[in-house]
């Protein structure tokens, strides 16, 4: 699926596993639900209405990938991948909502290795995305995650579930873009600001009552607002960037003025680059923002249509921010390192 943030975690942590001196590649696994974004028809529809934005959305993601990462061969199924004898000294579940079985990913073996017959295996920063774990959400976690020497999660509840029900440390650990500071982003950012104006950066967030209030609370005070991805205008805005890749996220998030969004990576973004921002949380599987905004002590940033009214002019202290994130961080890399120890040189 084309979705900035998790490419770019991706490229975060291969780019952190590289500069640690070991060969990292990326296993390019594209089952047949990777294609239809969650519902068929609704996919076949976009492709229809909208082909000519997939398409350029395709370029650019395309474009960054080839440019910026290094990828096996292409498999299509867990067969595949079985049959292609792996040598790796270790093999790592990457760090989306890869065990959270409300997607299809959550209930495909591949994202619990299975296929992985020699060598290490580990999590890094795997997102089961809710507080509360259901019985099959349990009963899969149970059953898959005791072949991992290593186990890493991005939910602080998950952490303390997992550990309870297998008996074992499972680490609570950092997504990867946290792995770098503000400034090795800056790579990725285009030179000149898109919006003359001042703008608030909508990504993501769906039609609610929230993202209502919000936006006109910008627009009253003369921010123009540019709504980022999806191609369903979701609020009234100024300009409407259906195409966006990673390299559009980026820019139009570093050169915002504030960021109104339901995605954790946005979320993220939002602290590194240190903007006013508001993460709406999505009803379900909030608990990813809900996480990583106590850490930085800014949970009254996490709303949802309960909110009364927002108080757009409460700063945020981002001498605690950064002291709070960067210790979280320094904990997670003490984590990855212990993984990393062994690989065989």
């Amino acid at each position: 699926m084309h979705n900035p943030g998790s490419v770019l975690q991706a490229w975060a942590l291969q780019e952190y596993i590289n500069n640690q001196g070991h060969n990292c590649y990326i296993i390019d696994y594209r089952p047949h639900y990777f294609y239809s974004e969650g519902n068929g028809l609704k996919h076949f529809i976009k492709k229809t209405v909208f082909h000519r934005d997939m398409k350029s959305r395709s370029i650019k993601f395309d474009s960054f990938i080839n440019s910026n990462m290094r990828l096996t061969p292409t498999y299509y199924t867990v067969a595949e991948l079985e049959a292609e004898a792996s040598t790796a000294d270790i093999t790592i579940a990457g760090s989306d909502q890869l065990w959270n079985t409300d997607f299809q990913c959550g209930k495909d073996d591949a994202f619990y290795l299975d296929f992985v017959k020699s060598g290490k295996k580990a999590s890094y920063s795997t997102s089961v995305g809710k507080k509360n774990l259901d019985a099959n959400n349990l009963r899969q976690l149970e059953k898959k995650l005791p072949l991992f020497d290593f186990i890493s999660v991005r939910e602080k509840s998950t952490a303390e579930a997992l550990s309870f029900l297998l008996n074992r440390e499972v680490s609570f650990v950092c997504d990867p873009v946290l792995l770098f500071s503000s400034n090795r982003y800056k790579q990725f950012v285009l030179n000149n600001r898109p919006i003359d104006d001042k703008y608030v950066m909508v990504y993501l967030a769906p039609k609610s009552p929230a993202l209502e209030s919000l936006v006109n609370l910008y627009s009253e005070q003369g921010y123009k607002v540019i709504l980022v991805g999806g191609f369903s205008k979701r609020c009234k805005c100024d300009c409407h960037i259906k195409d966006a890749g990673p390299l559009d996220f980026l820019t139009y998030l570093y050169y915002s003025d504030a960021v109104i969004s339901n995605s954790f990576h946005a979320t993220a973004f939002s602290l590194l680059f240190h903007k006013q921002f508001w993460s709406i949380l999505p009803e379900r599987n909030s608990e990813r923002i809900e996480s990583l905004l106590s850490i930085v002590n800014l949970k009254h940033r996490g709303i949802d249509d309960t909110n009364d009214s927002v108080d757009m002019n409460t700063s945020i202290d981002w001498d605690d921010v950064d002291f709070n994130l960067n210790q979280y961080v320094e904990e997670s890399i003490l984590f990855l390192n212990q993984v990393l120890s062994e690989v065989v040189d």
